[in-house]
């Protein structure tokens, strides 16, 4: 009776500590806003080497381009899974072993994911386009963001960024009692159950407009929404 106890306990503390860390990404993703003429760092860019959301952030707090540090871009290593020099994505608190997809050749696998539609550079050098609708994932600046405190930022993932559409729960992770952890764009992070992103399963795609349970969180900055209100996605 003992152990499931103190396993419970184990884990109520391990999704506080998440939490706790989302807090402090938002922190300095809203010192890097401050800096950068309020423009929040892209999520993710294919084109340029180091330049994905976790290794500008990095840069922008330690100064530094590729050396060792101590702080949460570079905790990865003290846990063996990544001996290089470069920053890694930050990892959960439950990410406790080696993960399947956590190893010493790459540092985009981490505890948290972030939403591409925050600026996603392409293979050709421009902005991410949706093939169907013609947007682009460009740049954001916080004034952009109609609804900040509904609008994902981070949430607990294997990988270090989530698109909107297509099979996203392909790296979402629901690892606190069916839970993910989200960052929100105004700094803010809470706990959110799955039903709440995505209740017809994970074949679902949020921008198809039949999906339920999208009542709660965003993914566009803007805000837009389908006429029954729910929020739609690129």
């Amino acid at each position: 009776m003992l152990l499931p106890a103190l396993n419970k306990a184990r884990d109520r503390a391990r999704a506080i500590d998440c939490v706790n860390r989302l807090k402090q990404i938002g922190l300095i993703e809203l010192s890097y806003c401050g800096d950068s003429d309020d423009y929040y760092a892209i999520s993710r860019d294919r084109k340029n080497a180091h330049n994905n959301w976790f290794e500008i952030l990095a840069r922008h707090t330690t100064g530094m381009e590729n050396m060792a540090n101590s702080g949460i871009f570079y905790e990865s290593r003290t846990r063996g899974y990544y001996i290089y020099s470069w920053p890694e994505v930050p990892l959960c608190p439950t990410i406790t072993s080696t993960h399947p997809k956590l190893g010493n050749t790459s540092n985009s696998w981490g505890g948290y994911g972030r939403n591409e539609y925050f600026g996603s550079v392409g293979t050709d050098g421009g902005w991410k386009t949706n093939a169907s609708t013609g947007e682009q994932c460009v740049a954001v600046k916080t004034g952009r963001v109609k609804r900040p405190s509904l609008t994902l930022l981070h949430g607990d993932a294997d990988q270090f960024y989530m698109s909107p559409g297509a099979a996203w729960t392909k790296y979402a992770r629901f690892v606190h009692s069916g839970r993910m952890n989200v960052l929100f764009a105004d700094g803010h992070a809470g706990s959110h159950a799955g039903s709440v992103f995505c209740s017809g399963g994970s074949d679902v795609r949020p921008d198809s407009g039949t999906s339920t349970g999208w009542d709660i969180v965003h993914w566009r900055p803007d805000g837009k929404t389908y006429a029954d209100g729910r929020p739609k996605s690129m």
